[in-house]
């Protein structure tokens, strides 16, 4: 699926799962929870309903409230996904040229053989075997003023860049509904808020023309 593979990647979601507001939507279902069943917070709440819908029954919860509410719950939940199983190398850098600069000198022989092991396993094992192969072949006609040791770090930094490159799409699992629970969760807060800002162009249209109206006369 091309949407899977590109636009719901984990770097993607990585600039929401990141953000400090977001993460704290997990809190949302309780505090939601209280509040809609809080019988004077729904007091409290209906008046500001009250001046723009004419026709709210009191004592009900109001349908933008509820959208407010579902909206930010789905947002925890793919939150708590993304917590969960967003690989760690993403969640750190928002790059692979970012984790090379930071991580790439210090990344132990045995976690780069565990890297390399999970290459050889993924979709990305023709490209893993062409740049070993590569690397291997250079260091066999390199010239005499290139070390052993900066050829073995160029392609070392390219199996790492790959590596990046198959955690960003790893666990689709957890990937997939986040990124759509993301999605559903944002459409479901957008439109009561698209719904009020409306409303309030509204009510200052009229006010305008009732202005206007007024001073012309």
């Amino acid at each position: 699926m091309k949407l899977s593979m590109t636009f719901l990647r984990w770097g993607v979601l990585r600039s929401i799962g990141n953000s400090a507001t977001v993460k704290l939507t997990i809190l949302i279902p309780v505090i939601g929870y209280l509040i809609l069943f809080n019988d004077t917070l729904v007091g409290y709440l209906n008046l500001a309903r009250n001046l723009f819908d004419a026709t709210a029954v009191p004592g009900s919860v109001s349908w933008r409230l509820l959208f407010l509410y579902f909206g930010l719950s789905l947002t925890a939940v793919a939150s708590i996904i993304y917590a969960m199983f967003c690989p760690n190398v993403i969640k750190r850098f928002g790059s692979s040229a970012e984790f090379i600069a930071e991580e790439g000198d210090y990344v132990p022989t045995f976690a780069f053989e565990i890297i390399e092991e999970k290459l050889k396993k993924s979709q990305y094992k023709a490209r893993y075997v062409k740049i070993k192969t590569e690397g291997e072949l250079f260091l066999k006609t390199k010239k005499p003023e290139e070390t052993e040791q900066a050829i073995k770090r160029k392609y070392d930094n390219e199996i790492l860049a790959l590596y990046y490159a198959w955690s960003n799409g790893s666990r689709p699992f957890a990937r997939i509904p986040a990124g759509i629970l993301y999605l559903i969760g944002f459409a479901f807060v957008a439109i009561p808020s698209v719904n009020v800002f409306y409303r309030v162009s509204v009510m200052v249209a009229k006010a305008v023309l009732v202005w206007l109206t007024t001073n012309q006369g």
